[in-house]
Order: C-alpha cells, then sequence, then structure tokens
C-alpha cells in the first residue's frame, strides 16, 4: 500500500462537499446500479468534480469486491 500525504481544505487547495441538487441515476448495461436524489458532489482543486452516492440507493447485488486502491480526501 503506498503512503500518500492527505490534501488539507486551504485556500490554495479548496475541497468542498455540496448537496448534488439533482437525481444521479448510474447504468451498467441495461442494470441501474444507482439511482439517487441524495448524492453529494466533492469537488477537489483542479480535479474533475465527483459524484457520492448513498449505499442504500445502490443495487449492491451488482457490486464485486476489489483490490483496487483509491485515495480521497
Amino acid at each position: 500500500m503506498t503512503t500518500r500525504e492527505p490534501k488539507i481544505p486551504r485556500p490554495d487547495h479548496p475541497i468542498t462537499v455540496e448537496p448534488t441538487g439533482a437525481r444521479v441515476v448510474v447504468r451498467v448495461g441495461t442494470h441501474v446500479l444507482a439511482d439517487t436524489t441524495s448524492a453529494l458532489t466533492l469537488s477537489e482543486a483542479g480535479y474533475p468534480p465527483v459524484q457520492y452516492i448513498p449505499l442504500v440507493d445502490v443495487d449492491l447485488s451488482l457490486l464485486t469486491d476489489s483490490t483496487t486502491e483509491t485515495h480521497c480526501p
């Protein structure tokens, strides 16, 4: 596992989390993986915005375990 220095919100590296304010539907082929009006949008400095969806709004039967390492603030 790689060790990374966490990014801290500050004026030169803004990080915000806000309600998306719209319905978000995630499809994989013909399957609806997630459907929510409760998504949050994380915006961080120069990165594209990312949607976070509550697990209660995700069809967990369509997911599998992964060994992919991710890094989030």
